[in-house]
């Protein structure tokens, strides 16, 4: 219910922005905020949960996101949607912490893979049918709005009406703090995984916060957008499972490189398409490929961890995607500035194949000593 209200918040925002009176960049730049406010609560909730738990910080996150969802109704200025978008993104580094630290912590090597993309679906399932609610009012009112505050505050439910006093305790778990020189070497030990999630958060936050412009750009109707958003994003969810059994069975990196290898041909293909055929179809495959991106660098992270750095690696993960959240929005509408709506797609040509270059030149797997 929650990640079903944040990915209609995304789009909402993105297509309240899309008009003359403002440009690509603000629109980035706006965007943008969310993964900044991501960078920020991966610092900073681990106190939180650490004082008080990570049943109740959940709550506390869901609570502040719905009353900020509501902020966007009642201003309109894109200062203010600035800060509602980085108190969005601080929260939901919060509850993405909770749950991803008990993910990792509770699953072994051998199926991290398959159990990481079983949680991939779930998220892709909520953000996709989000898309869909597009079509219950119009995206210049605020009744969607206000759809996403009871989505927001309904994911409390669950929460709430559990009783969590008995259950089991995963060691470390409750108690996450930022430790910038834990999150550093843990960063130095797992460079491959780290710098794949910077380019996770490059072109994710590029999808979610562009692609519906560069629909609207190419005369999409609202409609349409809501369906080729959901069809996408649905892909997305269907990659997951086949791409983490992929990645469990065959050398990770080399899973990576192929991903990103199939990203850019899309993104070429687009480009040299221009639209005139199956638009819908290619933009499918690669939110399918490009959303794998996250869950193998994720994966590829943990592999190589001892679990007493697998606290430091969720905030370091975090942080890494949300660095590439905040560069992502702001040089992508650059390119679409610069180049015409598929500039959006030049852009992730260019980071999914330099990325590429980085896996076989700078990140190559280290040698066994003899």
């Amino acid at each position: 219910m929650l990640i079903t209200g944040n990915g209609l918040l995304g789009t909402l925002v993105s297509l309240r922005l899309a008009s003359p009176a403002f440009s690509a960049t603000a629109v980035g730049v706006v965007q943008s905020a969310y993964y900044l406010g991501f960078m920020l609560g991966a610092i900073t909730a681990g106190k939180l949960i650490g004082r008080i738990g990570p049943q109740r910080a959940f709550s506390t996150f869901a609570a502040v996101v719905a009353c900020a969802s509501l902020g966007h109704a009642f201003f309109s200025g894109l200062l203010v949607w600035f800060f509602l978008r980085l108190v969005t993104g601080a929260c939901l580094a919060g509850i993405f912490s909770v749950v991803e630290s008990q993910l990792n912590a509770a699953a072994s090597n051998q199926v991290r893979g398959r159990v990481f993309a079983l949680y991939m679906m779930t998220t892709y399932l909520g953000v996709s049918s989000g898309q869909l609610l597009l079509n219950l009012a119009s995206p210049t009112g605020n009744a969607l709005f206000a759809l996403i505050a009871v989505l927001f505050s309904a994911s409390l439910l669950p929460i709430l009406l559990r009783d969590f006093s008995g259950g089991p305790t995963l060691p470390g778990l409750l108690r996450p703090r930022f430790n910038l020189r834990a999150i550093v070497k843990t960063v130095s030990l797992a460079p491959l995984g780290m710098a794949g999630c910077v380019v996770a958060g490059l072109l994710n936050s590029t999808f979610y916060s562009l692609m519906p412009l560069f629909l609207k750009n190419i005369s999409i109707s609202v409609g349409q957008i809501s369906g080729i958003m959901f069809s996408a994003l649905l892909s997305a969810l269907l990659f997951q499972w086949p791409m983490g059994m992929l990645s469990d069975r065959f050398n990770r990196r080399k899973v990576l490189f192929f991903v990103c290898f199939v990203i850019g041909l899309i993104s070429l293909g687009v480009v040299c398409n221009q639209g005139a055929l199956g638009i819908t179809a290619l933009i499918c495959l690669y939110a399918g490929m490009m959303f794998t991106v996250y869950a193998l660098s994720v994966t590829l992270v943990n592999d190589g961890l001892a679990s007493e750095h697998r606290i430091a690696a969720s905030a370091a993960i975090l942080l890494m995607f949300s660095l590439g959240g905040c560069v992502g929005p702001v040089v992508a509408s650059l390119a679409l500035t610069w180049k015409g709506p598929y500039g959006i797609f030049w852009f992730s040509l260019g980071v999914a194949w330099s990325f590429n270059v980085l896996i076989v030149g700078v990140f190559r797997p280290r040698r066994p000593a003899s």
